[in-house]
């Protein structure tokens, strides 16, 4: 039976139970697939996001999604690291601006802050920093080649 239902009722139902679960998702935002949310409060996506399957958000601070931006599958968002030297956990958000591709199997992790425009290559690691436009890709995520749109020379 489950064959006959269209594909956009299991998007909305998705988006409605991420919802009532505290999400704060835009009305067209999808999450394809399953996700593992830890705190859904602490979640933003905004409009005419597409999340793929199996992405991990660990949200002990905010992971915000800007609008029209794509996670590929299995993309993890952590929010919590240890510092080497200190021995304390380091908690700190993530922030995704709109127009933004991250490749599957990427690692986001606290601190993060990708400005509108970037485009994460499968597989990179991105460090706690502000990343501005452009192409990165490897562990840890480098930039490659910057936007063209970029005014920042």
């Amino acid at each position: 039976m489950v064959d006959f239902l269209p594909f956009r009722f299991f998007v909305d139902l998705r988006r409605y139970m991420y919802r009532l679960a505290g999400v704060r998702i835009g009305p067209t935002a999808c999450l394809y697939g399953r996700q593992v949310i830890n705190f859904p409060q602490r979640l933003v996506i905004a409009d005419q996001c597409f999340i793929n399957g199996y992405c991990l958000f660990e949200n002990a601070a905010e992971v915000s999604i800007g609008a029209r931006t794509y996670v590929g599958p299995r993309v993890n968002f952590f929010t919590t690291n240890h510092d080497d030297v200190t021995m304390t956990n380091v908690v700190a958000e993530i922030r995704i601006g709109a127009d933004c591709w991250i490749g599957g199997n990427a690692t986001l992790l606290p601190g993060c802050i990708l400005e509108s425009g970037t485009t994460v290559a499968a597989c990179a690691v991105m460090l706690r920093g502000f990343h501005r436009a452009g192409f990165y890709a490897g562990v840890p995520g480098k930039l490659k080649r910057p936007s063209p749109h970029d005014r920042a020379e």
